[in-house]
């Protein structure tokens, strides 16, 4: 394990080597903090150390060193990174696909169904390539997470409450609703979920229209919503969501 970085201020930055892996440090002191937290990001690629306000950074450090095993054990388990490059399996709605660089094809991404994988082909310079697939994934996800989130609300009476649908790059959480202004937001990497997951994520926001917390009855009512799937897109989550987030990283 090695350290690197500049000079401290109220919050530090490293770097650390461990488990074949550079990863970001952020050491972070915390009013609310009563004792030294350690956290490993994988949808981030970031281990977070918060520690007390009036707590040292050199403690810090030291209680990140005497935890090497635990979080080397963590990080072996982190999901490889997917960059939007010519040649790289991802998924697309849960099912993989192959990008595919033909430099004189057409610069629209194309999904061309031929052979044991479907290709995600995709023309233009190579250099703009990443972006012009992202680009993309979220016009694909706003257009389908749009059209979702207005039926779920229409089939439940709920329509009008309903007044801007967005996508953003996130990474706490899959989406969000201001249940005030009607508001959603969603994560534009669902667009890569099995529509069931995707699907689920919608019904727990539209259920927020209704109920603004997460008791009893806004989980029953969002999973009525979602047709009794909330279970199973939450264990999918569990298991393949923090590769999600590392699709075009």
């Amino acid at each position: 394990m090695f350290f690197s970085g500049g000079g401290r201020s109220k919050d530090a930055a490293d770097t650390l080597e461990i488990a074949g892996r550079v990863v970001a440090v952020a050491f972070l002191k915390s009013p609310r903090a009563r004792r030294i937290t350690l956290r490993a990001d994988p949808a981030r690629g970031r281990v977070t150390v918060s520690y007390p306000r009036y707590g040292s950074l050199r403690r810090a450090q030291r209680f990140l060193q005497e935890k090497r095993d635990w979080l080397e054990s963590r990080i072996a388990r982190w999901p490889d990174s997917k960059p939007l490059v010519d040649g790289v399996t991802f998924p697309l709605e849960g099912r993989d696909v192959v990008i595919q660089h033909v430099a004189h094809a057409p610069r629209t991404p194309e999904l061309i169904h031929t052979g044991a994988l479907p290709q995600l082909r995709v023309g233009g310079p190579a250099d703009m390539l990443s972006a012009r697939l992202e680009g993309w994934l979220r016009s694909r996800a706003r257009r389908m997470l749009t059209a979702e989130t207005r039926q779920v609300a229409s089939q439940n009476g709920l329509a009008e409450r309903v007044t801007r649908i967005s996508v953003r790059d996130t990474t706490s959480r899959w989406g969000s609703c201001n249940p005030h202004l009607g508001t959603f937001n969603y994560s534009w990497r669902l667009i890569c979920a099995p529509p069931l997951v995707r699907q689920a994520i919608v019904a727990h926001e539209v259920a927020h229209l209704v109920h603004r917390g997460h008791g009893p009855e806004f989980h029953a009512l969002a999973d009525l919503f979602a047709g009794g799937t909330q279970a199973q897109a939450d264990a999918w989550l569990r298991a393949h969501g923090a590769g999600l987030h590392l699709i075009g990283r």
